[in-house]
Parts: C-alpha cells; structure tokens; sequence
C-alpha cells in the first residue's frame, strides 16, 4: 500500500479529473482533496500495488503520465499482512 499526495499542475487544475483519470490506472482504495496552501488543494491517494520489485516505480509513473499532475509525494509505504 503506498499513500501519495499529488500536486495539480496549476491552481485551475480539476483534481476530480485527475482522480478519474489515476482510478482507471491504478488500483486506488480510498481519496481525498486536501487544502495545501494559498487556497491550493492537494489529492491524497491510498493505492494498492503487488509486492514485487519495481511495481512502485511504475504506480508512480502512471499517475505521472495524467495530465494536471504536477508533482507527487509519497507520504506513506507499508506491506499489508
């Protein structure tokens, strides 16, 4: 499970569509817009990856590949049990 925080692009940035676009890539399990500053907001993603080597790199780089993102963070990575 990896947490990410995704940055729009710009502050015209539709985070819904961004989120729309991540889902039909991604196995994602939970989101949510949160304010980041000045009025700008952020998505925070929970996502389910397979426990191989590399499959973290490629999640990231999907969502990279959607237009609107700007930058991502990853807030958070723990194997489920």
């Amino acid at each position: 499970m990896i947490i990410f925080r995704i940055l729009p692009a710009d502050s015209e940035t539709d985070l819904s569509k961004i989120e729309s676009a991540v889902r039909g890539l991604v196995d994602v399990k939970r989101a949510e817009t949160e304010p980041l500053a000045f009025g700008l907001k952020s998505l925070k993603l929970t996502v389910f990856i397979m426990d191989a080597e590399g499959e973290s790199d490629r999640a990231e780089e999907k969502i990279r590949s959607v237009e609107g993102v700007g930058e991502i963070e990853v807030l958070e990575m723990s194997r489920l049990m």
